[in-house]
């Protein structure tokens, strides 16, 4: 593997690691804690969404094909 490509890899990596332990460890509780009726569903709407721009910074990244990242 190419450096570059393996540099370009780790970061990927790297952003959905952050990406997903970022969003699990503040919107977890906030969804779950915050005596609201709409808390829940709106921390569960917003992870996904969230989830969704991780994952096209990470490919855009990545700097491989779809089928490789994924």
């Amino acid at each position: 593997m190419p450096e570059a490509i393996a540099t370009s890899s780790k970061a990927s990596v790297y952003v959905l690691f952050g990406g997903y332990w970022g969003a699990i460890l503040l919107l977890g509780p906030t969804g779950n804690f915050i005596d609201k009726e709409w808390a829940l569903p709106a921390s569960a709407i917003t992870f996904w969404c969230w989830m969704i721009i991780v994952w096209i910074i990470s490919f855009a990244l990545s700097g491989l094909k779809p089928k490789e990242w994924y």
